[in-house]
């Protein structure tokens, strides 16, 4: 029997627990470079559902002082309560294989383990996904039934899913391919069916395409419930009127938050708005984007300098890359 909930090192409770019975669980997954986008998240959804009580919980590898800092400082800006769960390595590695895939990606089934004697329903949310309407459907949903509630892949995605021969046990004329960033999971009916255990198993012992997205569309089939896109957005052309978009999920890379979002090939001023409309109520409203850290992603913001036209500013990130690369060995 696996014991992901055991890997759980450190729990640091942010906030006075008020009206804990009748919070709504939100769930983010998280390593430090993410820390900003969830923040921006919290605060987008506490802005466009004011009447609500929510406890946050996230899961977290390797806590630094500072982003335990920017925590804390959201905590007393909206009484809020956080709750933060240090993860031991050491322990998930026992149990996945760490080589294969990032860490963070495990930390989705960990959330009904942990929460199961607390509610019976919990909403887990990508970090780079923003709330931008009411999302009372959401947040009310029944499952029934259901092991989970989720929203359709735009249908490119659902197309290629199809094509990895791990899921051609689904038939597409009767499953609808979701994804897996935003989950409303129904707790009992989860643990029941050990979907923790045996979306492990999977990832572990096969390969996949889109990793455990693929996994839980496996798991799931045939009990899930779908809400509209507007519920999971990614592709805001597949929305009639997207001032009804109620989450818009940030799927590109980089991410909004990190300064070569703005020169990349992929940047959206709509998105980039919409994200930064959020920012501006976190602990983050006046810092400057995220810089480039990593010898690697110092060399990959100097070739996007580069190539956007920026000569002078691209030597200067490519010293920086040289420098950091040689004090590394």
């Amino acid at each position: 029997m696996y014991t992901l909930e055991k890997a759980i090192k450190n729990t640091i409770i942010l906030g006075s627990s008020n009206n804990f019975n009748e919070s709504i669980h939100i769930c983010y997954g998280i390593d430090n470079n993410f820390v900003r986008g969830s923040i921006t998240s919290i605060a987008s959804i506490i802005k466009n559902n004011p009447n609500k009580h929510f406890s946050f919980h996230i899961i977290i590898s390797n806590l630094t002082n500072y982003s335990k800092s920017m925590f804390e400082i959201l905590a007393k800006q909206y009484s809020l309560n956080i709750y933060i769960y240090e993860i031991d390595i050491n322990i998930i590695a026992k149990i996945v294989n760490l080589g294969r895939f990032q860490i963070s990606l495990y930390y989705r089934f960990i959330f009904p383990l942990i929460l199961k004697d607390t509610t019976n329903k919990c909403i887990y949310i990508d970090a780079d996904i923003v709330c931008l309407n009411n999302a009372d459907e959401l947040f009310n949903i029944y499952l029934n039934n259901n092991i989970i509630a989720a929203i359709p892949d735009t249908i490119n995605t659902n197309k290629e899913r199809f094509l990895d021969k791990k899921l051609s046990i689904l038939n597409p004329s009767t499953h609808q391919y979701f994804n897996a960033g935003l989950l409303a999971i129904n707790i009992p009916y989860w643990n029941k069916l050990n979907i923790s255990e045996n979306a492990i198993n999977m990832l572990n012992s096969e390969n996949f395409q889109c990793k455990d997205q693929d996994v839980l569309n496996i798991l799931c089939t045939n009990q899930i419930k779908y809400l509209p896109k507007e519920y999971n957005c990614i592709n805001l052309s597949e929305i009639k009127n997207i001032k009804n978009v109620v989450f818009l999920h940030l799927t590109i890379s980089p991410k909004p938050w990190f300064l070569a979002y703005q020169i990349s090939p992929y940047f959206d001023k709509i998105k980039y708005d919409y994200y930064m409309t959020y920012e501006k109520f976190t602990p983050y409203k006046d810092i400057p984007l995220q810089e480039p850290k990593t010898y690697k992603e110092l060399e990959h913001y100097s070739k996007m300098l580069r190539k956007a036209g920026y000569p002078l500013q691209s030597i200067k990130y490519y010293f920086k890359y040289l420098i950091t690369k040689v004090l590394k060995k």
